[in-house]
């Protein structure tokens, strides 16, 4: 699993969950899809008067789909219903696992 943190609404860190591992940094003017979504789920926090704190987490699935959910409003989209070009965005920040690690859906 890939885990975002997201300092402002316009920049924001992937890092690897399990290892803490930084995966990539969203900086303006780039990745924009990936931007616009963070934004989204952290303005929702906002809204809402919750944290900024917990990290946005990003799941690869065994059939290859991605979501990207929030824990703390309960917020999860599946990123297969985006632009596929729009969805590879993500896809990029979350290796492929091995046969043998591979997170099944619930």
């Amino acid at each position: 699993m890939t885990a975002f943190a997201v300092r402002k609404a316009e920049r924001g860190s992937a890092g690897d969950d399990r290892s803490g591992a930084l995966i990539a940094r969203v900086e303006p003017g780039q990745d924009n899809f990936i931007r616009a979504t963070l934004r989204g789920f952290a303005q929702s926090r906002l809204r809402e008067g919750l944290t900024r704190e917990k990290p946005f987490r990003l799941t690869r699935y065994d059939d290859g789909s991605l979501e990207l959910d929030d824990a703390v409003t309960g917020r999860k989209v599946n990123l297969a219903a985006f632009d596929p070009t729009n969805a590879q965005a993500f896809a990029g920040l979350v290796p492929a696992p091995p046969a043998h690690a591979r997170v099944a859906r619930a």
